[in-house]
């Protein structure tokens, strides 16, 4: 687990499907759809963002809180 500003970020990987404002959506491996908010300073822009989700990118995603409830996206890096 990685830590940023003292707290621990979770991971998980999947298929970029939507985005839409500050938020996103990915389709994990595993089959769960997640709405992501984008945090500040997570690396990608709101226009990359956007066009990873029309390619369904594949990314991995650091993020704080729970998946049932729109984490913040921490990072957001492509595979």
């Amino acid at each position: 687990m990685l830590h940023v500003r003292g707290q621990a970020l979770a991971e998980v990987r999947g298929t970029m499907v939507l985005a839409q404002e500050n938020r996103f959506r990915i389709e994990t491996e595993d089959g769960r759809s997640v709405l992501f908010v984008l945090g500040k300073g997570s690396g990608p822009s709101l226009g990359t963002i956007a066009s990873w989700a029309k390619a369904g990118q594949i990314v991995v995603v650091r993020y704080k809180g729970k998946l049932v409830a729109a984490p913040v996206a921490e990072q957001v890096h492509p595979v």
